[in-house]
């Protein structure tokens, strides 16, 4: 793909960052418009409540019940109950542990989720690199949708996407738009994956999908799940706190909204629940 400058000068002018994602649908990198900028004070912020354990490992147990939570609504909305798993609350007092109990919720969830969605589909296995079956891949370019949404969102809200509090930052990846992905991953990208596979929106099928040694979405592939996602984060639902509806892109900027109260102390986070 080529890009002029013209198309740099117009993301400028409309303040549209400009995502990149590699051959293999992961996210790469993205052009910012100079308008986007961080907060400092926010930004010191998200670094002192990182260096504090206590604060920090509190958060932590929040944010992964609110996964749980998650993960639980949804296989519920589906199949009208779920195991005893996803009723019990997260409590631990190192990252490593609360990680390996959402390992634990992650693996027993994409179970569920195979009895859900139909057969050429299902995961067997979460794989993120390489993508050896069709439901690997469509899970994994919907969550670099997730990611380069929230990444976006971030920039607009003046968090510093970098300074995160679960997964540890590193110099090349945004960590904290991966600690908020993982609310909205059972919340939104396993409905928008059962819409596509159960409605027959996208077929297991070379139309889609080029399967050599790794099974990728083609460019028509692509195309179809970016208008999926397009209508879905342009959806609809009722606030009963804004009493309004919202949609699922502004959930996600209003869920950072509520990391920033939670930042600066006036509120504490309360993860979205999905419904």
């Amino acid at each position: 793909m080529t890009l002029t400058s013209g198309v740099f000068s117009l993301s400028s002018k409309n303040t549209i960052p400009i995502h990149f994602f590699g051959y293999y649908g992961n996210y790469e990198g993205t052009y910012w418009p100079k308008e986007l900028h961080f907060s400092g004070d926010l930004s010191i912020r998200q670094s002192a409540l990182f260096l504090d354990f206590s604060k920090r490992i509190e958060l932590c147990n929040i944010l992964v019940n609110g996964i749980r939570t998650n993960m639980k609504e949804t296989i519920v909305h589906y199949k009208n109950t779920c195991e005893e798993l996803f009723n019990n609350e997260v409590q631990r007092n190192t990252i490593q542990d609360l990680m390996m109990e959402e390992g634990r919720l992650w693996k027993k969830y994409y179970l569920e989720i195979d009895n859900i969605v139909f057969e050429p589909f299902r995961l067997e296995q979460r794989i993120k690199h390489p993508t050896l079956n069709y439901g690997n891949s469509l899970i994994s370019f919907l969550n670099s949708l997730l990611y380069a949404e929230i990444v976006t969102q971030c920039r607009h809200v003046s968090l510093n996407p970098s300074i995160s509090f679960y997964h540890s930052p590193t110099r090349s990846r945004f960590s904290l738009a991966l600690d908020i992905s993982e609310i909205f991953k059972p919340a939104f990208v396993s409905r928008i994956f059962v819409s596509l596979c159960n409605r027959s929106i996208i077929q297991a099928n070379e139309k889609y999908f080029d399967d050599d040694s790794v099974v990728l979405l083609n460019k028509e592939g692509k195309q179809i799940v970016i208008k999926e996602w397009e209508k879905y984060m342009s959806n609809t639902l009722w606030s009963q706190k804004l009493s309004r509806n919202v949609s699922h892109r502004e959930q996600i900027k209003f869920e950072l909204f509520k990391l920033i109260k939670h930042y600066n102390g006036i509120e504490n986070y309360s993860p979205f629940v999905m419904r």
